[in-house]
């Protein structure tokens, strides 16, 4: 089952712009629960991609699209890390 926490342990209860999570949220990104209004669980497992994703809106501030395409980056390099370690193992 999956474990989810509350976006304000996620950004230890230091004040983000709720225009910023909502961004990220519509992105479709990492995987979300909407309790209400003011309450969004997050999963646990993506939480180091959120955090990430925050990071570039807050501090770099760059744009949702922009963090949507360095996110799709990032587990693309993911992939091919993997897929060339698995090369790597089958030529040895």
């Amino acid at each position: 089952m999956m474990e989810y926490i509350e976006i304000e342990q996620l950004v230890y209860g230091e004040p983000v712009d709720p225009r910023i999570i909502e961004d990220l949220i519509h992105l479709e990104l990492v995987d979300t629960r909407r309790l209400n209004a003011d309450r969004v669980l997050i999963a646990e497992a993506d939480c180091e991609e959120f955090r990430a994703m925050l990071r570039l809106m807050v501090e770099l501030e760059i744009n949702a699209n922009g963090v949507a395409t360095i996110m799709h980056m990032r587990r693309r390099m993911r992939e091919l890390h993997a897929e060339l370690r698995q090369l790597r193992q089958l030529s040895k």
